[in-house]
């Protein structure tokens, strides 16, 4: 019977009816009819928009099916799946040559796409011709029952026993038919639609799929499956060039008021379904009704079909989308749309590596032509061609200056829709005009841009082709299928100039997209997108044959299998989910094999993630070790709502599988501290080892694990003990008060670097806490290890002073058994008591075994305040210390205090005498302390006689002192005193025995006047002395010393010893404090001469020591040549005999002023008139008018005391 289809165009539906039906009307909407007669047969690429949009089947709809030749239908059939057909009713009278029998193609199991038959039977094909895809396929006729209508009865068994006899053979014939023609048809049509169901048992494909290169044509066998071929980049045959650009270009629809514009388009990124095109055929306010076309593909030539009706009159969804404007990039004349969906064989544009276009480079454009003839997803080969851009330029501004008529036309073709030029109204024809001019002046001002610039760096390009009846937005390719651009118009006069963005301008469009989303957006370029689809394919079929029934010919073809997957490597990781449900039903051999390609597959991509966590569960101990290695390499990252199931069955994990989830839960960053304290309490060894390093190498944790820190001090694990001792160490958190009894309990078995830590943390106790860490910290002061004992040191140190509350704490480590505990306790100890407390405590440590201590004490117990009334008892034990330095003490205690010393006099003289002391030079301590302390008493002289001979000079001279001080009653070592002064070595003990022989008196004036006489020949002026230095600089010599004491014995012997002193009176040669002493005592004799006075004055004005003496002699003996003498003094120059010849010498001022005093000091009774006269005069002189102030004040008083005083 000849079936034709129809066309409703008001509803969309189509329907199969009989060819020579005439005035068809649609039975949904009685519209009438257009006949389809000469459409092929057509299939969509694939049906990807299952059960989602309006007319598209339900998602459990399964694949469609052949229809079964039938009889004509009583009415038109349509074939729209959102229309289902009615199935015909049982009772319908039908010839019973139009009742085909019901049959079931063979459907073997290794066949792909294979279906399973329906409860009536798979329907064979109408015709090869006839078939079509899920969408829009032929008409289903039901399989109607395989059972005749019985004819009338004459003769029942008459007739039954020939249908009998007939009806059999025929039977069994029609049945054979039946079956071989189910099996032709599966095999011939069947198997070669590229239809799969997913797991819910919907349409994956419905029509022939775009070729994709590689794959080879292989059944299942991997042997026959050939690889896909590496990634080139070479150039691409134009048939190669048209497949890839076909398969990321798209045909827009657009409807305006007055029709539907067209427009190319190209998917430049799949994940986000987006596609770039040119801008002009959308309006400002983005409200136009976008429908996208997708390319359908011959069944039998696998090309695109080019006829646009017959993708306008099928009511299928399956190949076609709705779109939206999400970006109008208007400074190139570009628009990205995103779509509602993708269909899975489309691909997104390969962008290249190099995206510069050469002038006369070589490119391909993807054309649709809509207009006419239409011709769809036709590549035509264009040239780049190097424009005058001056020229051009001045051919755009004339053409935008211009009001042609005829540039409508063009408008309308370059919209494809110049057959709607009657139907449009001026206002829509204006409208178009405008946009267009709009994009020549885009053009425009890319070009003025660009000028100056290569052609192959400019935004924009020229390309010239012979076509010029196609729309814009075709994308253009090199000649490796790779964009460099999209033709965006095309010259209004000139239709074979094309205008093209370049890529790097689409590229900006995309990534403002993405920066306005703040995402990042990263194209694929270059051939890896082909290479890893080519891939895809190639893996697919080594997974069929991997998953056939286990046999001996198939395990085989699994090995070659896994070796091919093997091969290549990442881009075989879709099988990584099959490989791992293999392994525990494969035989060792093949697990081994297995488990070899997995780890060659690298490492899985995030996809995998789910497929590993099902692993995990796996019976194969392979499959587990695999997952956890992949989890802890962090290729997947473990998924996060997967962590709490991972921790509740870690402890069950053998010790691998345990660090390796350990690892993987790193990796996901949700490792807090918290969580690695929880992990590491539930794991041992190794695992926990790495558990608390990474806790170590996070940041300090916070206040919120101080809970879980304090339980980690009370943790069974070393390790984990020692890292919250750390971190409290720290102070991060700090460890809450009411805990540290804890660590005092800890720092019992910790060792190492703990028991630091736990110093650290005592260190860091305030003052409410002192008292509970203090006994610890001064215990570790014992430690065996310096650095415990050091920082034990510290924690004193940072600690302060002790409080009251430490007392007892610091009584009982004074009774410690290390001394440096006791040390320690006793500095702390001592600012808390009182007086009466530290003198009991320091008399009790005066007999503590450390010598520091001891030393301590008797340091504070001589100089204590209630200790100084029971020295004489305290001290004599001090004097036999074993200890040097606490005999010193003692010694230099009772040096300091005489009276101690006599009160222990009797101790003095034992020690002395009895030499029990061991050290010379505290001996000589003991000997010079007695020496000064013994009375000078008579029962005593026999012990200063003896320590006249003690070799320390010291001694002897406070020995000679002592006998002074006896005077007549040491006559008896006036032997001693002479052998002394002659033979000592020490001039200051020769000095102190001229001075106790002094005190001898005259008696021994003729034995000692010689040897002093001797003493002053025999001095040798002191270099180092300077003159005018006296005794009370300190810096007297004890040869001055000895001199001096030979001048006053001198003085003190009569008249021998005077004139001694008087011829030495001017002698130079003497010290200045030898020549002071003779002025003294001089001065004070009664009958001095004229001459030694005079000579007195002179030493007066070098000597202030000298001037009182003198102005009595001169008071004495006020004669005219003395107060002549004193007269000159009070001059403010020196006369030249005074000072060696020279001229303009002054006098000192205080020599001047001592003159003027000792001139107001004379009673002018004493005088005769002209030296009182010449007296005042000169005084009232000096008084009113001499020119230093200080003289006239001088004056002044020396006047007022001369009158006064008489």
């Amino acid at each position: 019977m000849n079936l034709n289809r129809w066309l409703c165009p008001k509803c969309g539906e189509t329907y199969v009816m009989q060819a020579t039906s005439a005035k068809a009307r649609c039975p949904g909407c009685g519209a009438p009819l257009v006949p389809l007669a000469g459409e092929g047969p057509v299939t969509p690429a694939s049906s990807w928009n299952p059960g989602g949009d309006r007319g598209a089947p339900p998602a459990s709809a399964g694949p469609p099916r052949p229809a079964t030749p039938a009889a004509p239908p009583a009415a038109a059939i349509p074939i729209t799946p959102a229309r289902p057909v009615p199935p015909l009713p049982l009772s319908a009278a039908v010839a019973p040559t139009a009742i085909p029998l019901a049959h079931t193609p063979p459907t073997p199991a290794s066949a792909p796409g294979a279906r399973p038959p329906s409860a009536a039977g798979l329907p064979a094909p109408l015709s090869p011709a006839g078939r079509m895809g899920p969408g829009f396929g032929p008409a289903r006729r039901p399989a109607l029952q395989d059972t005749a209508l019985a004819p009338p009865s004459s003769s029942r068994s008459s007739i039954g026993l020939i249908l009998l006899l007939v009806g059999i053979p025929l039977f069994l014939i029609l049945l054979a038919g039946a079956g071989i023609g189910g099996y032709y048809y599966y095999t011939h049509y069947v198997e070669n639609e590229d239809v799969s169901q997913d797991e819910e048992g919907s349409v994956k494909g419905g029509g022939s799929q775009p070729p994709v290169g590689g794959g080879g044509s292989g059944k299942g066998s991997p042997s026959e499956i050939l690889p896909p071929p590496p990634p080139s980049d070479g150039p691409l045959s134009p048939h190669d060039i048209a497949r890839e650009m076909t398969r990321c270009s798209v045909l827009l629809a657009v409807k305006k008021g007055f029709g539907t514009c067209y427009q190319t388009g190209c998917i430049i990124d799949a994940s986000h379904r987006l596609v770039v095109t040119s801008d002009q055929i959308f309006s400002q306010q983005n409200d136009s009704e976008i429908t996208v076309y997708f390319p359908l593909y011959e069944k039998s030539l696998n090309q695109p079909v080019s006829d646009l009706s017959r993708y306008k009159s099928s009511s299928s969804l399956a190949f076609r989308t709705t779109a939206r404007v999400v970006l109008r990039y208007s400074e190139a004349n570009l628009a990205l749309l995103q779509l509602a969906q993708l269909a899975p064989n489309a691909q997104a544009a390969v962008l290249p590596l190099q995206s510069s276009v050469p002038t006369n480079q070589k490119v391909y454009t993807l054309r649709n032509m809509v207009t006419g003839q239409s011709k769809l997803w036709h590549l035509a080969n264009d040239k780049v061609q190097q424009e005058d851009k001056n020229s051009l330029l001045e051919d755009l501004d004339n053409l935008l200056d211009a009001n042609e008529k005829q540039a409508e036309k063009q408008v309308l073709a370059a919209f494809g829709i110049d057959d709607l030029e009657r139907e449009m109204k001026a206002d829509e024809l204006q409208e178009l005009i405008g946009i267009q001019r709009q994009m020549l002046r885009t053009v425009k001002k890319l070009i003025e841009r660009e000028n100056g610039l290569p052609n192959g760096d400019s935004r924009l390009f020229i390309t010239h082709t012979d076509s010029d009846n196609d729309i814009s937005g075709g994308p253009v390719a090199n000649d490796k299928a790779e964009l460099v651009g999209l033709l965006v118009q095309r010259h209004p006069r000139n239709r074979q100039m094309c205008f093209n963005i370049h890529v790097s301008v689409i590229e900006q469009a995309v990534q403002e997209y993405f920066k306005g989303k703040n995402q990042t957006w990263t194209p694929v370029r270059g051939r890896q997108a082909m290479a890893e689809a080519q891939a895809r394919q190639y893996v697919e079929k080594l997974i069929q044959a991997l998953e056939k029934r286990t046999n001996e010919e198939t395990n085989e073809e699994r090995s070659k299998a896994l070796r091919k997957l093997a091969e290549l490597k990442s881009r075989a990781q879709v099988a990584i989910p099959v490989l791992l449900r293999l392994l525990p039903t494969a035989d060792p051999k093949l697990q081994q094999e297995i488990e070899q390609t997995l780890y060659q597959l690298g490492a899985p991509s995030p996809e995998m993630a789910k497929a590993l966590l099902i692993a995990l569960d796996s019976p194969s101990p392979a499959a587990r070790l695999y997952a956890a290695k992949m989890f802890a390499q962090g290729t997947p990252v473990l998924p996060d709502v997967e962590i709490p199931n991972l921790i509740a069955k870690l402890s069950k994990c053998p010790p691998e599988i345990q660090e390796l989830l350990v690892t993987a839960i790193g990796k996901t960053g949700e490792l807090s501290h918290i969580r690695l304290i929880e992990l590491a309490e539930i794991t041992q060894g190794t695992v926990q080892a790495e558990l608390i390093a990474k806790l170590y190498a996070l940041p300090p944790p916070d206040a919120f694990c101080t809970v879980h820190l304090v339980k980690c001090l009370q943790s069974r694990s070393p390790a984990l003990r020692n890292y919250a001792i750390r971190m409290f160490a720290n102070n991060t958190p700090p460890l809450p008060r009411e805990q540290l009894a804890l660590v005092v309990e800890l720092l019992k078995v910790a060792q190492g670097e703990a028991r630091r830590d736990l110093y650290k943390i005592l260190r860091q106790a305030g003052p409410a806490s002192r008292s509970v860490a203090l006994g610890v910290v001064l215990e570790a002061l014992a430690d065996p290890e310096p650095e415990i004992a050091e920082l034990a040191k510290e924690l004193l140190a940072t600690y302060g002073q002790a409080q009251v509350n430490d007392k007892p704490v610091l009584l009982e480590k004074l009774r410690h058994n290390h001394p440096d505990v006791r040390q320690r306790a006793l500095t702390l100890l001592v600012p808390l008591c009182s007086e009466a407390e530290q003198a009991k405590i320091w008399v009790e440590m005066l007999r503590d075994s450390n010598l520091e201590i001891r030393r301590q004490a008797v340091q504070n117990t001589l100089k204590h305040p209630l200790l100084q009334s029971q020295l004489e008892q305290l001290v004599p034990p001090l004097l036999k210390d074993t200890d040097l330095s606490i005999r010193q003490m003692a010694v230099r205690c009772l040096q300091q205090r005489p009276q101690l010393a006599r009160s222990l006099l009797i101790e003095l003289i034992a020690r002395y005498q009895g030499m029990t002391e061991d050290d010379p030079e505290l001996a000589q301590e003991v000997a010079l302390l007695l020496a000064r302390v013994v009375p000078p008493e008579t029962q005593h002289l026999i012990l200063l006689r003896e320590m006249l001979q003690h070799a320390y000079g010291p001694v002897r001279r406070e020995a000679a002192l002592r006998l002074k001080e006896m005077k007549t009653d040491a006559s008896e070592a006036i032997p001693d005193l002479i052998e002394r002064l002659q033979k000592d070595e020490d001039l200051r003990v020769r000095a102190a025995a001229v001075q106790a022989l002094q005190a001898m008196g005259p008696r021994v004036a003729d034995r000692v006047i010689p040897l002093l006489d001797q003493i002053r020949t025999k001095y040798t002026p002191d270099p180092e002395l300077k003159s005018g230095e006296g005794e009370d600089s300190g810096k007297i010599s004890p040869q001055e010393e000895l001199l001096i004491a030979a001048i006053h014995a001198l003085g003190s012997f009569g008249t021998r010893g005077r004139n001694i002193l008087e011829t030495h009176c001017r002698n130079t040669r003497l010290s200045f404090p030898a020549r002071e002493a003779i002025g003294i005592h001089l001065a004070s004799l009664n009958d001095l001469s004229d001459e030694i006075l005079l000579a007195l004055i002179e030493l007066a004005e070098q000597s202030e020591k000298v001037r009182p003496a003198i102005t009595e002699a001169v008071i004495r003996r006020p004669n005219t040549v003395i107060v002549n003498e004193v007269l000159l003094a009070t001059s403010a120059w020196k006369p030249p005999s005074r000072a060696g010849g020279q001229r303009d010498v002054p006098f000192p001022l205080d020599y001047r002023s001592w003159a003027i005093d000792t001139l107001g000091r004379l009673r002018l009774n004493d005088l005769n008139s002209e030296l009182r006269e010449r007296v005042v005069k000169r005084l009232t002189y000096l008084a009113e008018n001499d020119s230093n102030p200080q003289i006239n004040a001088a004056g002044r008083v020396a006047l007022k005391r001369l009158k006064l005083g008489n």
